[in-house]
């Protein structure tokens, strides 16, 4: 039985072996499986500040990685079961992908193995196929475990947006001065484009990036916060903080037909329910105002519940970052 396993042992090699796969200069087989170096394709956090001396870990920044868990649990739910919406894992799922950190020497220095989680997640690109699986699944283990992420939120230019458009010269003035190597620099751009080849690979991206910006957020108080290689100074993770709370939301008015997955009636007059995206599959929860709708109106959502079946809603969005902060049920139309 032939062997296809293919050891990584550095990062260069991961991005190294995305562009050959990319040119085709190597063909090696869809079914192979990494064996990513454990030291190297970790998660590395390393903080520092006067709230973080003898390993000691401020609410904030302990908020901070449970949020952070929260988006690579979604990130993993968008590669296995195509919606990044945590309920679709499994207890078994939530072992695996569960970083479980060791504190180092220094102020607050963190690593968590990732092996566990690239090896989970590696499992749900199998409806991909040849170069395109084997690029997903090094790309993903690349981004999670590298600054890569924090140098987007830095060097994007919109917010709301994680855009890297600038040019490489500009590009690597910005590597360093998050104390990036040229080099660096230049693997992370090609990272960037390698993960917009399938929607998979987007969303798992999206959800890293909101990950760290989570990590980001609970450091406030830290004089330095490190994540990977990408090390922020206190005048930078103030700058992105007050990037992140000036960015609006955005309303928006949307007719299309949903399932509802579930109902929860409420207190008094108001009804959460969940419901089903139509293109992607990923639900969200709208809140109703029963009082505003007619017995009809009431009989005709509760009756789609129970049949599963598609039924036409108008919605008003807020979101924020392109992700649903609320949703709010306007009417259903004729």
């Amino acid at each position: 039985m032939q062997n296809h396993e293919r050891y990584i042992g550095s990062i260069e090699e991961a991005i190294n072996t995305i562009i050959a796969l990319k040119k085709g200069e190597l063909v090696i087989s869809e079914e192979t499986k990494f064996r990513f170096d454990r030291d190297v394709f970790s998660v590395k956090i390393y903080v520092d500040g006067d709230q973080y001396e003898d390993c000691s870990m401020p609410s904030d920044f302990a908020k901070g990685l449970v949020e952070y868990q929260a988006f690579l649990y979604k990130a993993a739910a968008a590669v296995l079961y195509g919606v990044d919406d945590a309920r679709k894992l499994t207890k078994e799922d939530m072992e695996q992908l569960e970083l479980v950190y060791a504190i180092r020497d220094g102020s607050l220095d963190l690593q968590a193995l990732a092996e566990k989680f690239i090896e989970r997640i590696s499992d749900g690109f199998n409806t991909m196929t040849g170069t395109q699986k084997l690029i997903a699944i090094l790309g993903c283990a690349v981004i999670l475990t590298t600054g890569a992420a924090t140098y987007y939120i830095y060097a994007s230019e919109n917010e709301a947006e994680v855009k890297i458009s600038a040019n490489s010269v500009e590009l690597e003035k910005i590597g360093k001065e998050v104390k990036l190597e040229k080099e660096q620099t230049e693997q992370f751009r090609i990272l960037a484009d390698a993960l917009k080849d399938a929607n998979e690979t987007k969303n798992f991206e999206r959800n890293v990036v909101e990950g760290n910006r989570a990590i980001i957020k609970g450091a406030a108080s830290a004089s330095k916060l490190r994540v990977g290689d990408a090390e922020l100074d206190s005048g930078k993770i103030q700058e992105i903080n007050s990037r992140g709370a000036r960015t609006k939301s955005d309303s928006v008015v949307v007719t299309d037909e949903y399932v509802i997955v579930k109902i929860e009636p409420r207190d008094g007059t108001v009804t959460k329910f969940w419901l089903s995206e139509p293109t992607t599959g990923a639900e969200f929860p709208v809140l109703m105002d029963d009082s505003e709708f007619s017995e009809d109106e009431l009989r005709e959502i509760w009756n789609a519940a129970r049949a599963r079946k598609r039924i036409r809603l108008e919605i008003n969005l807020v979101k924020n970052r392109g992700v649903i902060k609320t949703a709010t049920l306007v009417s259903v139309p004729v």
